[in-house]
């Protein structure tokens, strides 16, 4: 991760990561239906984590390039990627 990069890290929030998975910042009045959950996805193609907002799936991707570099630049990367820093 550059220094730059590091810069965000502190930034973060769980609504940060709540609204890539889900779309929204709060946990609703009457709660999420379907329940937001987390997949790890053995894939080697892949290593930038992805949401199904609709179901409410974070999808983090688990191989050679997420365990020997930080798995937090890739989240860092969807995040800034996905519209969620724009709240910031």
């Amino acid at each position: 991760m550059t220094e730059e990069e590091e810069k965000y890290v502190p930034l973060i929030t769980p609504s940060h990561i709540l609204m890539f998975a889900s779309g929204a910042a709060n946990v609703p009045s009457v709660g999420f239906n379907p329940t937001p959950s987390i997949v790890f996805v053995h894939d080697e193609q892949k290593n930038i984590p992805c949401a199904q907002t609709c179901s409410n799936i974070l999808y983090l991707y688990v191989n050679k390039l997420t365990k020997e570099n930080s798995l937090a630049h890739y989240v860092l990367t969807a995040l800034m990627n996905g519209g969620v820093f724009s709240k910031i």
